[in-house]
């Protein structure tokens, strides 16, 4: 994600789970991984049906920087099934801030509003 320099409260690592939580509403088929609540708040999803390099481009033209990728773990995407392409990683850092966390929501909701309508 970007940092927002119009505000200075940063994102809460349980931003994460918000997160989580709005995913399901957005697409029938996503599959979540992570291990936010014990280490590094960082969520990698995947859309049954959506190519993750669609999802990523469609988020860095709203200004969001989610890559799709295996992240050099080629080993553990392949035993999840998920190939070389990996899934959709994304990151809070401490500099992150609600806003943030509006703003890749607001995006997801846009790309699965165009995907579905």
């Amino acid at each position: 994600m970007n940092f927002d320099t119009q505000t200075q409260s940063p994102a809460a690592p349980l931003d994460v789970e918000a997160i989580r939580r709005h995913f399901p509403a957005l697409h029938d088929g996503v599959t979540m991984f992570s291990r936010a609540r014990r280490r590094t708040p960082t969520l990698l999803a995947t859309f049954a049906g959506v190519q993750s390099s669609a999802v990523s481009e469609f988020l860095a033209q709203q200004g969001v920087n989610a890559p799709a990728s295996s992240f050099y773990g080629y080993e553990t995407s392949e035993l999840l099934g998920l190939g070389e392409a990996g899934g959709v990683r994304i990151g809070l850092a401490p500099y992150n801030n609600d806003r943030d966390v509006a703003r890749l929501l607001d995006a997801l909701n846009a790309f699965f509003s165009r995907a579905t309508g």
